[in-house]
């Protein structure tokens, strides 16, 4: 079965969809910003959208331990 609705409805229900695709991906998008910026930036305010990105913090986190490294616990990586 197909509904007939009129373009102004139809137009409504699409903002509202985007509005609220926007709405519940902000905070992953800002979850990932926040990781790839330093940590003085984190706490700036008013925060800042564009930054440059620090991908050490990334690429330690996958990178297995150098040979007479000790291995980082996971806890240790967070504080």
């Amino acid at each position: 079965m197909r509904f007939n609705r009129s373009t102004p409805a139809s137009l409504f229900l699409n903002l509202l969809v985007v509005a609220c695709t926007l709405i519940l991906t902000f905070p992953l998008v800002w979850i990932v910003m926040m990781s790839l910026k330093q940590q003085a930036e984190v706490m700036t305010w008013p925060p800042r959208f564009i930054f440059t990105p620090n991908l050490k913090t990334s690429a330690f986190c996958s990178m297995p331990p150098r040979p007479g490294q000790q291995a980082t616990a996971p806890s240790r990586l967070i504080s």
